[in-house]
């Protein structure tokens, strides 16, 4: 994970949006933005890089990369909030990747229990991430529920 695939991964999964048509897909967010629903302060465009390489190089030292960590990392992915939109999705996707390359449960939010995942971000401050890391934790192994398209 670095700024380039950062950016090639956001340009994809926004092609063909609003945000595509109005240049903002695969850049770095150039206007504040906000997490809707809630107060949390988010990131300034002129923080977004240092920030990111600051979560880079923290997660790139770890030895074992645990749920625990995946669940940190995407807390303060979601804090710097560095595109203009499409955060969560690109966060939710990091995640996945994470579990893939650490071979961890992949646990995957879905819509039936987004709410609980909004709420467990919410719970979170820096420093504190046992409520996202609770959360992931109470989702099963997508592998153990379709195991019999894994064979």
């Amino acid at each position: 994970i670095n700024h380039s695939f950062l950016k090639n991964i956001h340009s994809s999964l926004m092609f063909n949006t609003t945000l595509h048509a109005k240049g903002f897909s695969g850049i770095y967010k150039t206007i504040p933005n906000m997490i809707i629903g809630t107060d949390t302060k988010v990131a300034q465009p002129f923080e977004v890089e240092p920030k990111l390489d600051e979560l880079f190089e923290w997660y790139y030292s770890l030895e074992n990369v645990t749920l625990d960590d995946i669940a940190e990392f995407h807390y303060r992915f979601e804090l710097i909030h560095p595109f203009q939109d499409g955060n969560g999705r690109i966060g939710r996707f990091l995640m996945l990747k994470q579990m893939l390359e650490n071979d961890l449960p992949i646990v995957i939010v879905s819509w039936d229990t987004e709410d609980l995942y909004r709420n467990s971000l919410k719970l979170c401050s820096i420093g504190n991430y046992s409520p996202l890391s609770s959360y992931l934790k109470t989702l099963t192994d997508f592998r153990e529920d379709y195991k019999e398209f894994w064979n």
